[in-house]
């Protein structure tokens, strides 16, 4: 199994940075646009937490199986080129979350008794998730541009 993650990791000078890094911001704005859009919605509210699940497990599972196979090297490599962008994606994602389950708290609530207005509190969610989008754009650009120039300097 070694032996992919190495022939995978001498064929990544061939991929293109600005690639990787449109690729990267269109996830990453697609999953904040799918948590925004669930957010407004109450019926979205398991689904905010599996979307958060999913990404926590498929990149819990990514640095588990690098380091399981390449040992020391895979701590450098997972180091070099996961942890730098997952510094702002992490955070924001969870924001993300935690913004969208409030916003659906709030309209469970707005039923009740009468709240700040809808469109107050729909504003400053929105404000949040745009913000939130701005720091996963920024992280798009380190997985597609500082990431592996990092990595093809050591």
């Amino acid at each position: 199994m070694g032996n992919y993650i190495d022939l995978g990791l001498n064929n990544i000078e061939k991929i293109e940075s600005q690639t990787v890094a449109k690729y990267a911001i269109w996830r990453n704005l697609e999953t904040i646009l799918k948590i925004w859009f669930l957010g407004l919605t109450v019926i979205g509210l398991p689904l905010i937490l599996v979307i958060i699940f999913t990404r926590g497990f498929v990149l819990g599972f990514t640095v588990g199986f690098i380091l399981e196979n390449k040992a020391w090297q895979g701590l450098g490599l997972v180091l070099i080129s996961i942890l730098p962008q997952n510094i702002f994606h992490l955070p924001a994602l969870v924001l993300a979350g935690v913004a969208a389950i409030s916003f659906c708290f709030y309209l469970l609530n707005s039923r009740k008794r009468e709240l700040q207005p809808l469109f107050h509190c729909f504003l400053k969610y929105s404000l949040i998730m745009i913000l939130l989008a701005v720091v996963m754009i920024f992280a798009g650009l380190i997985e597609g541009y500082i990431s592996p120039l990092v990595k093809n300097l050591i």
